[in-house]
Order: C-alpha cells, then sequence, then structure tokens
C-alpha cells in the first residue's frame, strides 16, 4: 500500500502510473516536470499534499479525476487542461492563469 511517493526530478511518468492507488495521500512530483499524464493520479481519492511545480505546462485528461481531497493551485507557467482532468474532485476555489486551454469537462462534478 503506497501512501507517499518521492520523485526524484529526473523522473518521467507515463499515464495511468499511479491510478487507484487509493491510499496514495502525498506525492513528491519533479520540479523539472512538464506534464502531468493522462490518467496518472485517477482515483486516488486520499491524495491531499501534491504541488504543481512552475514550469508544468500540461495537466493531460483525468489526470486527477476521483482525486477527491485533492485542491490544487496551479502555476503560472500552465498552459491546458484536458478534459474531466480534476472531474469528481474537491476543489473549492479556482485561479488559472491566463491564457490556460481547457478541453472540456474539467471540473465536471467538484463538489
Amino acid at each position: 500500500m503506497i501512501t507517499e511517493a518521492i520523485l526524484p526530478d529526473s523522473t518521467t511518468l507515463l499515464a495511468e502510473a499511479f491510478s487507484y492507488c487509493h491510499h496514495l495521500t502525498k506525492v513528491h512530483y519533479p520540479k523539472y516536470a512538464k506534464n502531468v499524464p493522462s490518467s496518472c493520479f485517477i482515483n486516488c481519492s486520499h491524495l491531499e499534499s501534491f504541488v504543481l511545480p512552475e514550469g508544468l505546462t500540461h495537466i493531460y485528461s483525468s489526470a486527477f479525476s476521483g482525486a477527491t481531497k485533492f485542491n490544487p493551485r496551479f502555476p503560472k507557467s500552465l498552459k491546458s487542461i484536458g478534459s474531466s482532468a480534476f472531474e469528481d474532485t474537491a476543489i473549492d476555489s479556482l485561479i488559472l492563469p491566463e491564457g490556460v486551454s481547457l478541453g472540456g469537462n474539467e471540473f465536471y462534478s467538484c463538489d
């Protein structure tokens, strides 16, 4: 059971890398990462601590869908958010950087 992931800065993640890791609560994401792959953290229902690094440009589809405790703060470098990227999350406030492109249903069912 994985509860914390410390990822070196040289790490490149692929789609679904941590999908359905229900006990994952904390992720130290690579500070030089340019994207969060599709479904990378889908249904990580206890994920709370995760910093989206400055320099991150893309969050792909369903990246955090179902991460019901995750409330992100977006870096100014962000350029696009894919469809359903934050569907079924607990986002209580939202400040997007200027010029972010949205794919559709990004924040669907954020209760």
